[in-house]
């Protein structure tokens, strides 16, 4: 996979504007088979909880196409996680047109090409503001040294390794399955300020039980805050 750099932030939100126009319309007020509201929850404060789109809402559109991050926005998600891939650029542009926070998986057959990852971040203006998680410290690191949010993929499960790891590189926080650690463990994290971003949140139950814990981000290819 080669990224390819494009010459202007303006240029590119023309593309998707231009892209977005092709994809399959939505029809407003109506919420897409397969959603979740998280508003039909009791227990979940909305306003306080934090829905990251895993790979756009890919449980109503194609992984990691357009018209899953196109409808990720409009069902008001708060972020998209985003595989590293060659429409990338078009993927972070959607998330700027609907305001939401960029999320970036970077696996470590991307080590290669972290540098042009990086640059195509730098030109995309979501260097400083994008998280990015891995479970390669080479490439952590990369992204710290240029100002960026390095957050360790401790899937499946937290460990007091992969806290104190986490700690010790300065990272921002954790990524993990739905399983999360004992109580006293729990509570170790709460206490050490990481982030945690917790996979997989594919029901309201599941994301009943992160909220009662204290996490209040959550990844997941269904759950939305309005049709």
């Amino acid at each position: 996979m080669k990224l390819k750099l494009k010459p202007t932030l303006a240029l590119l939100l023309a593309l998707v504007l231009l892209l977005t126009a092709a994809v399959p319309a939505f029809a407003a007020d109506v919420l897409p088979s397969g959603a979740v509201l998280v508003t039909e929850s009791d227990t979940i404060k909305a306003d306080d909880f934090t829905i990251i789109a895993h790979r756009g809402l890919s449980a109503c559109a194609p992984e990691n196409t357009l018209a899953a991050f196109k409808l990720a926005g409009r069902s008001g998600c708060d972020g998209c996680e985003i595989d590293v891939q060659p429409t990338l650029e078009e993927a972070v542009a959607v998330c700027q047109l609907y305001g939401m926070k960029v999320v970036l998986t970077v696996r470590n057959g991307v080590v290669d090409q972290i540098d042009s990852l990086i640059a195509t971040m730098k030109v995309l203006g979501v260097m400083k503001t994008a998280t990015v998680i891995s479970a390669n410290h080479d490439i952590l690191k990369k992204i710290q040294q240029n100002g960026g949010r390095a957050v360790y993929n401790a899937t499946p499960l937290i460990t007091i390794g992969a806290i104190n790891t986490a700690q010790e590189n300065g990272y921002v926080g954790l990524s993990t399955s739905t399983v999360l650690p004992g109580a006293t463990l729990m509570n170790r994290v709460m206490d050490s300020k990481l982030e945690l971003y917790p996979f997989d949140v594919d029901s309201l139950l599941k994301a009943e039980h992160m909220y009662n814990a204290g996490v209040k981000t959550v990844i997941s290819d269904c759950l939305v805050k309005h049709a």
